[in-house]
């Protein structure tokens, strides 16, 4: 299994695979923050919740073409069997996470917030 480590700051999870965004957490975030109908701040806010994302994006990435890499042997069949799933369910979580946050920004936008 892939073990746990922390990247940054406040970024720790499995080295693929982020860790899940709520709804409740999003909008908590963003209410923290104080939510303005300004884009450039609501591109700062998306950006800060989707920082550990966009880190392991690449991990993902990397986890499928070797999978992809290793197919034609049969050591990397094995290998391919456990780093494809496991690049794909990482891509899979950082879209949702996306999902989420863009719909909070929506959802606390249409409200009309004002910043904290």
């Amino acid at each position: 299994m892939v073990g746990t480590f922390t990247v940054g700051g406040n970024v720790s999870g499995n080295v693929v695979v982020p860790s899940k965004i709520s709804p409740e957490q999003a909008r908590g975030y963003l209410k923290q923050m104080g939510v303005t109908n300004d884009p450039d701040i609501l591109a700062l806010h998306r950006s800060s919740l989707l920082e550990e994302s966009k880190q392991k994006r690449l991990y993902a990435w990397v986890m499928i073409g070797v999978g992809v890499i290793l197919i034609p042997t049969i050591i990397g069949l094995a290998v391919t069997i456990v780093t494809v799933p496991m690049g794909m369910w990482g891509l899979s979580r950082i879209k949702n996470n996306e999902r989420v946050v863009d719909a909070a920004i929506a959802d606390l936008s249409a409200q009309g917030t004002a910043p904290a």
